[in-house]
């Protein structure tokens, strides 16, 4: 079976899933990078390729530089690949070559988180004077006390907020979740959507989003970046 036929079979089967765009794009160029690769060493079809052959390929990005964390990404990839062809019948489960190669070792990496001090001036950075103050903070707040990521933070509606938890509708991969809410959040999101909605009726707007700009447009990951740096 021809390879390149196989990939756009694979790739397909991940748009009718709808899969997250970025899953999409990952998909596309690690199945990319080892087509390419092989075709390099004028193997085609399906019953040519070898565990030895996906090993090169992890070595020849190593020597490029690509970390292991990477490099064992596009590994996930191509397992993920090869697992739907053994699905739909195109390879025995035996000869499928990405089973049999171990990913590299990783070294621990330790995250740098804020501490205390530093969260707390970043809270009261903020006086929550006007309707662009009260948001930033309530934002950053939210962010502290959740854990949310801040792509799930802007697509936030008002209906999202419950009296006891947080109804996540954007999570990865597209999952609902619940995230509990601390007292104080609680206090600073009634303090902000009360502002908002006395705010907002001089912006009317179309959006539902729970966090806008002061013109009542949605909130961007950049915009948020640019706001969490001051």
């Amino acid at each position: 079976m021809c390879l390149k036929d196989l990939r756009d079979e694979f790739l397909y089967d991940c748009e009718c899933r709808h899969l997250a765009k970025g899953s999409l794009r990952n998909y596309r160029a690690a199945t990319r990078f080892l087509v390419d690769f092989l075709e390099l060493r004028r193997i085609t079809e399906l019953e040519e390729v070898k565990p030895h052959h996906i090993r090169d390929l992890m070595k020849e990005k190593q020597d490029m530089g690509s970390t292991p964390r990477y490099i064992n990404d596009l590994l996930k990839v191509w397992r993920t690949w090869f697992n739907y062809l053994v699905t739909e019948g195109y390879l025995d489960e035996r000869d499928n070559p990405a089973k049999k190669v171990k990913p590299l070792r990783q070294p621990k990496t330790i995250i740098d988180t804020f501490t205390v001090d530093e969260m707390r001036r970043m809270i009261r950075f903020y006086d929550g004077t006007d309707f662009l103050s009260v948001r930033n903070k309530t934002i950053i707040m939210l962010l502290f006390d959740t854990g949310m990521r801040c792509n799930e933070m802007i697509l936030m509606e008002p209906e999202d907020i419950k009296p006891d938890y947080i109804l996540v509708k954007h999570g990865k991969g597209s999952k609902e979740r619940v995230v509990p809410k601390s007292p104080a959040l609680s206090k600073q999101l009634m303090k902000y959507r009360t502002l908002r909605d006395a705010y907002l009726k001089e912006y009317p707007s179309r959006h539902k989003n729970l966090f806008l700009s002061k013109n009542g447009k949605p909130l961007t990951d950049e915009a948020v970046a640019r706001m969490l740096k001051h």
